[in-house]
């Protein structure tokens, strides 16, 4: 049989680097960021931290930073579902839309908090 001469596959397109923090209380599991038609998706799944772990409350925080370092988008938000139910410890999803284009954005950062940002301001 005869090779043939293929073309070379194209190159993967790189997207913005996802850093992920994680607190005590709560394991962020993974994170993927999505171009859409109304900017950028980013979603993924949390867990407790430990089956012995409690998580009573928090936010996210998701950010998205320039080449340059700059903050161009940042949004809150919480995970969908029940971490404590049951035994063991159950991942729930999460998404948030950021409003800025993904050709923008080198990366991002999905942070844990265990107080609202009132709070944290307050104890400045």
């Amino acid at each position: 049989m005869a090779s043939m001469n293929l073309p070379p596959p194209p190159a993967a397109v790189a997207g913005p680097v996802i850093e992920t923090r994680s607190s005590p209380r709560l394991k962020i599991l993974w994170a993927h960021a999505n171009p859409d038609p109304k900017g950028l998706l980013v979603a993924g799944q949390v867990r407790r931290g430990s089956a012995t772990v409690v998580v009573a409350g928090g936010h996210l925080d998701v950010d998205a930073y320039a080449a340059t370092g700059v903050l161009i988008a940042h949004r809150t938000t919480r995970w969908n579902g029940l971490l404590n139910g049951g035994r063991g410890s159950h991942p729930a999803g999460y998404a948030v839309r950021l409003d800025v284009a993904a050709s923008d954005v080198a990366r991002i950062v999905v942070s844990h908090h265990l107080a609202d940002h009132r709070a944290m301001e307050a104890g400045r």
